[in-house]
């Protein structure tokens, strides 16, 4: 190692004059298929070991644009991090790149891209800053600008470019100057397949001029002067097709170098790498093997002969990548700037299934795939409707007019009727989708019993929504595509619709109880549960929802016998009687129900350490007490959990509200009128209706004020809701907590939300509003 010398670059000095290139090391998935596979993290950091510890390298490179930072990210974990509590007798140094692509135009870019370099290297400042090449629409001069204002707030120690010719050499030069900088290295293709190109000699002497050290890289040509070479390998090197470079070429100049590899006894890559070496440059190579790392450190400790060197500059080639065509350049910019996309999108997807998969895996084991599909189909249908309900009044110019000829009959007009017909048919496949995936998840759950009660609860709760909802939709849909009323059964799980419009909240509710008990310790050390008085009123509640829906469905089936029929003849004060009696559970449940909330919420804050261990509670035979269930915050619940939190309590109310957006606005699309011969009320309620009758009906008398115009004012209750109880569930359970109270906040606000037709103004789909 003494014969080689140190080198400098700028300020910094080199024990050995070579450098380790990562462009290989990136972790995702289109780095696999372009680098035929991804290195692992053992053999990166053996491959960091061999450099530095064991032949005293210390210089590696890397760069943003490979892997999308992930290469930096590796170089950070099997490098610097083990390396910071251990004693080296000279630090590594590292150099990493700046790509100025088509989306970077400002120095608040060139930093936002520093401070993300630094963050993924682990450190607080970078050794070299590389310009990673000139090609971009702005002048070179303004980035070389933009490090130096950097160096000089002490985030660069050097500044390098990449990739320049001698003109952008010496105008980075200059302009480094002028700011107090300099350019300490230019990294630049440099090898014995260009060396004798006249752009790569005018370099040569621009860098020599300017004190500007060489880095080299693809020292090897990729291969293309190894003895690994074959004709099969020849026609898959980059460089070759970039160069236009044909087998036959190479003839004369790998007869050289396999001489000298036998004179040095040493490999054709080694005699590559050291004549770089004797040329001033400091070759940069990258590895896939602890073979080829170990190959590579033979370059070091010797030197080829001055008549060996200049036998391999005689028989060097011409080729180079310096010069190239505007067109060449404008597409070399537009391409990179798609791959960074790409590896950003590619990284952000990674992310996404990485915190997928960790939120399915809270036990160690992940959701059934059923169950965990399901759940990708509601979120997907969720987007999808959200997205249906934003653009359709835009896309489809969808507007109230005023019927031609008619003073007081309005109608539903859109300029693009087949537009139309699409979005609404989108939007039924996507609620289609949503509640059949919800019914998987409900049918794979309803008969756990291993789990939490509150879990139990809350599934029970989030399938009598469903089902309700789930009821309605077919019921609307096969009016709608068929010639059946369906009046009846509408009229009847509106009612129910009604009814279990509360579940989402009270849902909310137990799981709220039960995650503020966890925070309490029971004298034995275990996590609180809820009183047993409050369990048994949560069972009591849920029970009383469902009694709630039956006696909605039998009101229902009572309610529509035929008044004239030989069953009402037969049934006469019994009808009545049983109607009475219908009416008295109903009111009674109803009742029961609020005193259970009631109940839940006094407990909550007035539960006690002795007694959050659940005791006396009348149903714990039925269900587990499991009073060392983990909190919700410290993520270590069961799938089936998270599967209840957010398909059931978020999503069910999320996509009421999302249903009060969409069909106040179209309701005028399943609307038939009849002759208005008076004043008629608005309705948005199916009751009081007849064969005849249609479900929705809308005042045909023109109103005071009227606007043809569908008018949406700022949704304050939705944006309020939602920022009140996220806020709330923030700070009384965390941000898992805070996503879900939000959800709901948001949900609960479309109920509230006043939506201004030409006839007043209706609260969600159940305002009524009367002319006398």
């Amino acid at each position: 190692m003494a014969a080689d010398g140190h080198v400098q670059i700028g300020s910094l000095t080199l024990q050995q004059p070579l450098g380790v290139g990562t462009m290989q090391w990136g972790r995702t998935w289109l780095d696999q298929k372009l680098n035929r596979g991804n290195l692992d993290d053992q053999l990166c950091a053996s491959i960091c070991q061999e450099f530095a510890e064991v032949h005293g390298v210390q210089f590696f490179d890397t760069a943003e644009g490979y892997g999308g930072g992930t290469s930096e990210e590796r170089l950070r974990d099997v490098l610097v991090e083990p390396l910071k509590d251990q004693k080296q007798p000279y630090p590594c140094i590292i150099a990493t790149k700046f790509l100025p692509t088509l989306a970077r135009w400002t120095h608040g870019s060139f930093s936002r891209a520093l401070q993300g370099s630094c963050q993924r290297l682990g450190v607080d400042a970078i050794d070299i800053y590389f310009i990673h090449t000139p090609i971009h629409p702005l002048p070179l001069e303004y980035w070389v600008h933009a490090a130096c204002r950097e160096a000089k707030a002490g985030r660069i120690r050097e500044i390098g470019i990449s990739n320049c010719n001698a003109q952008q050499v010496r105008r980075a030069c200059a302009e480094a100057q002028k700011h107090g900088r300099r350019i300490a290295a230019n990294q630049i293709m440099f090898n014995l397949l260009c060396f004798q190109s006249p752009e790569l000699q005018e370099t040569l002497r621009a860098c020599q001029e300017n004190h500007v050290q060489i880095i080299a890289y693809a020292p090897i040509g990729q291969g293309l002067l190894t003895q690994a070479l074959t004709d099969e390998k020849f026609s898959r090197i980059r460089l070759a097709k970039m160069t236009r470079l044909v087998m036959d070429e190479l003839h004369d100049l790998r007869g050289v170098i396999e001489r000298l590899a036998s004179k040095y006894d040493k490999s054709m890559a080694q005699i590559c790498l050291n004549w770089t070496i004797c040329h001033g440059a400091i070759p940069l190579v990258g590895t896939r093997s602890m073979l080829q790392a170990q190959d590579t450190a033979g370059c070091l400790g010797w030197r080829l002969a001055a008549e060996d060197v200049e036998e391999l500059d005689r028989h060097a080639l011409k080729r180079s990548t310096l010069s190239k065509p505007r067109w060449k350049r404008v597409l070399f910019v537009t391409f990179i700037t798609l791959l960074v996309f790409s590896y950003r999108v590619n990284r952000w997807a990674d992310w996404l299934r990485s915190k997928w998969h960790s939120l399915w895996s809270w036990r160690g084991h992940r959701a059934d795939c059923t169950v965990e599909t399901s759940m990708y189909i509601c979120c997907l249908s969720l987007f999808v409707q959200a997205a249906v309900a934003t653009a359709t009044p835009f896309i489809t110019r969808a507007e109230l007019k005023v019927v031609p000829g008619t003073v007081d009959i309005v109608d539903f007009a859109t300029g693009h009727p087949r537009l139309y017909i699409f979005m609404s048919s989108l939007r039924w496949v996507s609620t289609a989708a949503l509640y059949l995936g919800v019914c998987v998840i409900c049918a794979h759950l309803w008969g756990q019993t291993d789990e939490p009660v509150w879990v139990i609860l809350v599934m029970h709760l989030g399938t009598y929504f469903f089902i309700v909802h789930f009821c309605l939709f077919l019921c609307v849909s096969i009016r709608q595509l068929s010639n059946v009323s369906m009046l009846d059964g509408i009229r009847t799980l509106t009612t129910a619709k009604d009814t279990v419009s509360i579940c989402p909240m009270l849902s909310v509710l137990f799981i709220e109880c039960w995650v503020a008990a966890n925070d309490i310790r029971t004298p034995v050390g275990l996590p609180g549960v809820p009183q047993g008085f409050a369990q048994d009123y949560m069972f009591v509640a849920t029970w009383a929802m469902l009694m709630q829906l039956v006696v909605c469905f039998v009101n229902g089936f009572v309610y529509t016998l035929p008044k004239d029929s030989k069953v009402m003849r037969l049934c006469g004060n019994s009808l009545r009687g049983g109607l009475t009696a219908i009416s008295i559970v109903f009111y009674l449940t109803l009742v029961t129900v609020y005193a259970s909330i009631l109940v839940v919420l006094v407990s909550r804050y007035t539960n006690t350490a002795r007694a959050a261990t659940g005791a006396g509670a009348w149903f714990a035979w039925a269900y587990p007490q499991t009073v060392d269930m983990p909190t919700l915050r410290r993520r270590q619940s069961s799938p089936l959990c998270v599967a209840v939190l957010l398909c059931v309590v978020a999503a069910c109310d999320f996509v009421f509200g999302l249903n009060l957006l969409f069909t106040a606005p179209a309701a005028q699309v399943s609307v038939r009128r009849q002759a208005a011969t008076g004043p008629s009320p608005v309705s948005l309620r199916a009751r009081e209706v007849d064969e005849e009758e249609v479900l929705f009906n809308f005042n045909k008398k023109k109103k005071k004020g009227y606007d043809p115009n569908w008018e949406r004012p700022f949704p304050r209750y939705i944006v309020g809701g939602g920022i009140f109880l996220t806020i709330v569930g923030f700070f009384g359970g965390g941000p898992t907590l805070a996503a879900v109270w939000g959800l709901c906040g948001a949900g609960f606000g479309c109920l509230l939300e006043p939506w201004q037709t030409p006839d007043g103004e209706i609260s969600g789909l159940y305002f009524e509003e009367d002319d006398e």
